[in-house]
């Protein structure tokens, strides 16, 4: 929940506010969620991850496609534009059981693919 995400220790704060922000890592996957619901058009859930994205002290401008916290920091709402930092890479990213890498080009792609989506590289014998 967000409460326990907020009373955890690597949460930031600015110095002279005792209100504490959300880590990096969770904005990121918070905004992630948010730009899915609302690509389904699931405004309802997307306004309610907004709302936690704010009481952790994130404010999203759609208009710019930024994000700015209490504390400072700022990045990026578009995953075009900033796609490690909103994607995330290998290492940020959960694999779910039968998702693989590419051997090619190392591309985390889904179970049900039969080729990366990267390269066209087709999925290893092995993993079929």
């Amino acid at each position: 929940s967000l409460d326990a995400i907020l009373s955890e220790g690597d949460c930031a704060k600015k110095e002279g506010d005792s209100r504490k922000t959300l880590p990096t890592s969770v904005i990121y996957q918070l905004l992630r969620k948010r730009a899915k619901a609302r690509q389904f058009r699931d405004f309802e859930y997307a306004d309610d991850l907004r709302a936690q994205l704010e009481a952790g002290g994130v404010m999203v401008d759609d208009e710019t496609k930024t994000w700015t916290c209490r504390d400072g920091r700022m990045g990026s709402t578009d995953g075009k534009k900033d796609r490690k930092a909103f994607w995330g890479n290998e290492m940020t990213q959960t694999k779910k059981p039968g998702d693989w890498n590419c051997d090619n080009c190392g591309a985390l792609n889904f179970a049900r693919r039969g080729e990366c989506f990267k390269c066209q590289a087709p999925k290893p014998p092995h993993l079929r």
